[in-house]
């Protein structure tokens, strides 16, 4: 999948994946216990958006490509449009798409400020 070194590093989801040319990309945190199993997409939402977003320079047609056409899909109706009645948790992104903050209910449960966050 366009891995052409060894690399090991932490993944989001709190353990180490390690990728090579050679191989899928692996669990590899010995105490993890699905150790050197499958770790699946080692891609982040964020950094494929950027990549997309890098590559055609839209700024909007990767967004879409992440949310509305995947629930368009799955014919979800209530999710991935920012409307009165529909299902919506939010994150707002910094230009260089990290997050920036995120809503769940209503509620902040992450900032990058460190404003402390209801949880």
């Amino acid at each position: 999948a366009g891995i052409d070194v060894d690399r090991e590093f932490d993944h989001p989801w709190g353990y180490r994946v390690r990728t090579s040319p050679r191989d899928a990309s692996r669990i590899a945190d010995p105490a993890h216990p699905d150790f050197n199993g499958l770790a699946g997409s080692t891609l982040t939402m964020n950094a494929g958006v950027k990549q997309l977003r890098d590559w055609t320079g839209d700024a909007i047609g990767p967004w879409t490509a992440a949310t509305r056409t995947p629930a368009r899909i799955a014919r979800l109706q209530d999710v991935s449009e920012l409307k009165v009645g529909n299902l919506a948790d939010v994150v707002l992104w910094n230009e260089d798409l990290t997050p920036r903050l995120t809503l769940v209910d209503g509620n902040a449960t992450f900032r990058s400020d460190g404003v402390p966050t209801v949880v």
